[in-house]
């Protein structure tokens, strides 16, 4: 019988040990379909094959000089090498040590088609290698005069000044601040229209003052939106008010805490994920159980035991993730806790007060919809939540008319 060594090997790109796994595996069935016995094995990982200073390739070229073995078998031959030079040089290493380099995904032929083959094969892993290095550098010339983040360990700037940065970057997410003007909403409102996010804006009125709005970003994205710029303290009074006005007494407050927990209990009880990971452990119990069933009838091969650990693996992942799964579930929310919760954050600052409450808030020009943050599910309250707030103060005609009812949703 012939003997033979495996060489395996990935980069350091997006292959992971797993890679290793795979090839060897593959080999091995190529030794096995061949009648090639393996009697070592040679490892390189996150080594590029672009060059020959690889630990584990020059063990195994050193160790051809043994003549202890017949042939070299790799998953391709890019694994072997990705430069062509050295790719025909250490062929011939192995070559004048009586050994020859087998690819098993490959199956070149031994003929002198064989011959042409294998030289295009080889041609193809450079000219690969030399494309990817090529489209690195140009993508990371790209991220670079972005100003974004090529990658390194090398620390250009102080934690201090890092997380000044980030700060400045956060605020202005939805829109430029002038230091000191608060925007309340930030972060929580949508276009009700388009779906795009209202951010902050100002302009400048015919004598001088400056006028503070919230305007879709849609619009600078030159979508055709109909909503229209609001200022920034109608909006704001709208919604600061309708909070109050939804949860400022006790009774409401009961109310809306008996709704949250009825939600959160519903939504416990119709928890699908929990069934899927039910159901998938019974698939593989009775997996499990028909291959107990063939082993009983003394059908036993080399990959029986295999699939039956593979198994058994997948069963203690399952029931670990059951378990998890069953701990957020008893993590079930109590009506004193919620009730606590909503009285500390209706007390605290406008700010703070929808930080806490509100998830999201949706702008139309005729209404607004209030979204807290309670449950996943978007579903009102009740009927007796639906309020209409008549506002009186003087609003601009390109944004809500004076008098004109805004219907304000409060919905969880």
């Amino acid at each position: 019988m012939k003997t033979a060594v495996i060489y395996a090997r990935y980069s350091s790109d997006n292959q992971t040990e797993q890679s290793i796994e795979g090839q060897l595996h593959v080999c091995q069935d190529y030794a096995k379909r061949n009648n090639i016995a393996i009697v070592e094995t040679y490892i390189d990982r996150a080594m590029s094959g672009t060059n020959d200073k690889r630990v584990g390739f020059q063990k195994m070229l050193k160790d051809s000089s043994k003549k202890a073995w017949d042939y070299v078998i790799v998953y391709k031959l890019d694994r072997f090498s990705r430069n062509k030079y050295e790719m025909a040089m250490h062929k011939k290493t192995l070559k004048d040590n009586g050994v020859k380099l087998l690819s098993a995904m490959e199956n070149i032929p031994d003929t002198p088609e064989g011959i042409i083959l294998e030289s295009l094969l080889e041609g193809m892993a450079e000219y690969y290698s030399a494309e990817l290095s090529q489209k690195v550098k140009r993508g990371m010339n790209e991220t670079r005069h972005k100003g974004y983040f090529t990658g390194g360990l090398p620390r250009i700037i102080s934690d201090e000044l890092f997380e000044t940065v980030k700060s400045k970057i956060e605020n202005n997410k939805y829109g430029k601040h002038k230091p000191n003007i608060l925007y309340i909403l930030k972060n929580k409102l949508k276009c009700g229209y388009c779906g795009h996010n209202v951010s902050s804006d100002a302009g400048t009125s015919k004598s001088g003052k400056v006028m503070r709005y919230y305007k879709c970003m849609g619009k600078r994205a030159h979508i055709n939106c109909e909503l229209n710029s609001i200022r920034k303290d109608v909006i704001e009074d709208i919604v600061v008010k309708t909070i109050l006005t939804a949860l400022g007494t006790n009774d409401l407050i009961e109310e809306v805490a008996n709704k949250i927990i009825l939600l959160n209990e519903e939504r416990i009880t119709n928890d699908s994920t929990l069934a899927l990971l039910y159901k998938e452990k019974d698939n593989i119990e009775t997996a499990i159980k028909n291959v107990l069933k063939a082993i009983d009838k003394g059908i036993i091969t080399p990959s029986t035991k295999e699939h039956l650990e593979e198994l058994e693996t997948k069963k203690m992942q399952i029931a670990k993730q059951i378990v998890l799964q069953n701990s957020k579930d008893k993590m079930k929310l109590t009506h004193d806790d919620v009730v606590k919760y909503i009285k500390t954050a209706i007390t605290k600052s406008p700010k703070q007060m929808i930080d806490l409450l509100v998830k999201e808030v949706k702008l139309y020009n005729d209404k607004v919809e209030i979204f807290f943050k309670y449950n996943k599910r978007a579903e009102e309250i009740n009927s007796t939540q639906t309020l209409l707030y008549t506002h009186q103060e003087a609003i601009t005609s390109k944004t809500l008319h004076k008098n004109t009812k805004i219907d304000i949703h409060c919905l969880l």
